[in-house]
């Protein structure tokens, strides 16, 4: 009872410390942001991850990475969940729907994804497309040519929307990048 009146507090202090709680119309010019320390690309140096957070129904945010040494290695706008929270765990962490590890080569890669929008269906259900970044050596590059694998299940995804909800030019499009990328695309 003691550390789950504890752990109360502690979130209650930290919404309210970061302007999440009470959020009126104001909200959208207000942020939240979440660091987090951790060895990201392997090079057995911890790297700074920080995630501004604006919320809202698509999430709008920032990710920002610096090296060790404080040089900026990654910056991108991102869209979705807190990047620097387990939604299972309930922790601070690398999300893992954005950092998973897709190649297994021990260092995760970075999924970046953005909702699609043409007016065919509600906000909540627009299809989402993520760019895949990839560890080179030196900073996160786009490599969404180096994952077939991950874009074949994206185009199950598409495929089922399209006929789920209907064809639209959005989705069309998608389809064709997804079967770029998976290596299907017809010539």
């Amino acid at each position: 009872m003691g550390k789950a009146l504890g752990c109360f507090l502690f979130l209650a202090l930290f919404f309210c410390s970061t302007g999440i709680a009470g959020a009126s119309n104001k909200a959208i010019k207000e942020k939240l942001t979440a660091q987090y320390y951790t060895d990201i690309n392997g090079d057995g140096k911890r790297e700074l991850l920080v995630h501004d957070f604006y919320g809202g129904t698509a999430g709008f945010g920032e990710l920002r990475i610096y090296n060790s040494k404080g040089i900026l290695i990654f910056r991108k706008k991102v869209e979705g969940d807190p990047y620097l929270w387990h939604p299972v765990k309930h922790v601070q962490a690398l999300n893992p729907d954005f950092f998973p590890d897709l190649d297994k080569d021990g260092i995760v890669e970075i999924l970046v994804g953005y909702r699609g929008e043409d007016g065919h269906v509600s906000h909540v259900d627009e299809p989402w497309w993520f760019d895949i970044y990839k560890w080179n050596g030196k900073a996160y590059i786009l490599a969404d040519d180096q994952f077939p694998g991950f874009y074949k299940e994206e185009l199950s995804g598409y495929k089922s929307f399209a006929k789920e909800k209907g064809e639209c030019e959005l989705i069309r499009e998608y389809i064709r990048r997804a079967e770029r990328f998976a290596g299907l695309e017809e010539d």
